[in-house]
This record gives structure tokens, C-alpha cells and sequence, in this order.
């Protein structure tokens, strides 16, 4: 459809044609990188945990013990019944029956 405005000597023509629009640019929006998620877990269930340098119970494994609510970064949970967690400073191995996730 095509409308005419103002005085006849001036005539502004619209074209209501989406034909002859030329097409839309795009959008440059900036790509925001999310960073990694790290899944959490706090102990619970106990009033300590040991936290071991491998997945074994012997009393040599030991690196330090935990009290209950202490927060840690999971690294790993593909070991049966273990978890590989971030201390800090450290890297352990703690009895995933012990840890529950939190988000």
C-alpha cells in the first residue's frame, strides 16, 4: 500500500511494502562466557569425615579430618562410593556416602 503525506508540492511517499525494506541488521549483542559451574557438596551425616589421599580405608590415607558443614568442590564421582574433592590447598578423596550436593 502506498500512502501520500503533506502538501501536493512535497509529497512524501511511504511504501508499506516489506519487499522493498531492506533486511533487518543484526543485533552485534556480545556473547557473554559463562563460567563453568563447580558442584558443591557440604559433609553431613557424621560428625567428622576423613578425607584420604586415594579411594582406600587405611589408617596411613588419611590426610585430615572434616567436620560436619564443611563445604567442598567436587572434582570427581566416578569412583563407586567415593568422592575426589577440592580442599583448597589439597586434593582428597572422601567417602561420598558422607557428602550430599548442594546447588
Amino acid at each position: 500500500m502506498i500512502q501520500s503525506y503533506g502538501n501536493p508540492e512535497r509529497r512524501i511517499i511511504m511504501a508499506n511494502n516489506k519487499k522493498n525494506r531492506p533486511a533487518p541488521k543484526p543485533k552485534t549483542e556480545q556473547v557473554k562466557e559463562e563460567l563453568p559451574v563447580v558442584p558443591k557438596a557440604v559433609v553431613f551425616n557424621c560428625k567428622k569425615v576423613r578425607a584420604r589421599k586415594s579411594p582406600v580405608t587405611a589408617p596411613d590415607n588419611i590426610i585430615t579430618e572434616l567436620e560436619a558443614g564443611t563445604e567442598v568442590e567436587i572434582l570427581d564421582q566416578s569412583n563407586p562410593g567415593w568422592t575426589h574433592v577440592n580442599l583448597g590447598d589439597k586434593k582428597a578423596w572422601i567417602m561420598s556416602d558422607y557428602l550430599q550436593i548442594v546447588e
